[in-house]
């Protein structure tokens, strides 16, 4: 087998594991970047050459498993299949092959990325190699279309020739994969790309304003964020009671200390604790812990934070939620749908800031 990052990997964990080491000991011992180990393991990709030598060398790695790997050939063929995998949309690797039929693709490479052979000559050698790595081979229309042999004259020109299909790719397909699938087979490819061609915009023109939508202030935006405010107040005599419990506890607290809590009944203090976690309290320990302990100032400060809401909060939060209920019976019986903006909020902060992200976005003057 040739040598491979995949491989190196696994000598590297073993002769780690071996050596009984950690990947912190390593960093420390060697003075290495960190991270560095963590890219060799993963077998993902190499860290720089001074990183994987001293890497190898202090864990007795055999040079067969690495050193090849740093040759200026291998960087060469590695920075291909990068930019090739970004086109074919799979990984590429070389490393199910042995020495011998590494090194004949590797000549290959050399003479296609050479930029000298004719269109002809170049889509022969592309498809040879595409062979080796086990893809499918490229038809002439998609070559001719998207590549030439000017791409292959250089790296730079290889990715910005890579990134011009990307554009059409990921705007007609959900994936490279199945982009480069249906395009390079695609008898027709111009079929494929006649969607993305201007067209007028007299029918978008034509329709009505939409009016539907009531725009909710920023600050009532966490308004959304409670399942509603009716259940709300389901919650206002739990706050109330928490509220008290801890206002009491902390005079009880000034008075007796903290032995205090051994007149409470422990079936309350579950009780309360409960209601500590489902509040998200501050406080750092549950009254059943033995090191629970803080002052009456700061069991006072947080009754006031846990309390329950008052009145005039509920009532903003009815209507802030009955205009944002309207609002969603507009949207979902709109006519026309052309762009749909996919959130997850779960708490009352993120109405706030996926509202000023999609705001900022369609506020862009290229959208």
């Amino acid at each position: 087998m040739a040598a491979s990052i995949s491989n190196l990997a696994e000598q590297v964990r073993k002769a780690r594991e071996r050596k009984a080491v950690t990947r912190a000991d390593i960093v420390r011992l060697l003075g290495i970047e960190e991270g560095d180990i963590d890219k060799l393991e993963s077998g993902e990709k190499l860290p720089g050459r001074d990183a994987v030598e001293s890497i190898c060398k202090y864990l007795g790695v055999g040079e067969k498993h690495w050193r090849p790997l740093l040759s200026t050939q291998s960087a060469k063929r590695k920075k291909f299949e990068e930019t090739l995998e970004e086109l074919v949309g799979v990984a590429l690797t070389l490393d199910h092959l042995d020495n011998a039929a590494a090194h004949a693709a590797d000549r290959i490479l050399d003479e296609l990325m050479g930029g000298s052979a004719t269109a002809t000559q170049t889509l022969a050698l592309l498809n040879r190699l595409l062979t080796f790595y086990g893809a499918d081979p490229m038809f002439r229309p998609f070559f001719e279309y998207y590549l030439t042999p000017r791409a292959f004259s250089s790296e730079q020109r290889l990715t910005e020739a890579v990134r011009r299909y990307q554009v059409d790719a990921i705007r007609l397909f959900s994936s490279f994969a199945q982009a480069y699938a249906a395009l390079n087979g695609a008898p027709d490819l111009e079929s494929h790309r006649r969607v993305l061609e201007p067209r007028p915009d007299d029918e978008f023109r034509a329709r009505r304003p939409w009016s539907a939508i009531s725009l909710i202030d920023e600050e009532r935006l966490p308004d959304l964020g409670y399942i509603s405010a009716s259940a709300i107040r389901k919650e206002r005599d739990e706050r109330s009671a928490l509220s008290q419990f801890l206002i009491e506890v902390a005079g009880k607290i000034e008075q007796s200390g903290p032995s205090a809590l051994a007149e409470i009944s422990q079936e309350k203090l579950r009780r309360m604790d409960s209601l500590l976690r489902k509040f998200s309290s501050t406080i750092p320990h549950g009254f059943l812990s033995p090191l629970f302990a803080p002052d009456g100032d700061a069991l006072r400060r947080e009754a006031d934070r846990l309390g329950p809401k008052e009145e005039r909060d509920l009532s903003r939060m009815e209507r802030t939620q009955a205009e944002a209920l309207e609002n969603l019976a507009n949207y979902l019986t709109a006519d026309y749908m052309d762009v749909y903006v996919a959130t997850s909020m779960r708490t009352n902060a993120d109405f706030v800031s996926v509202n000023r992200f999609v705001t900022s976005l369609f506020a862009h003057p290229d959208v």
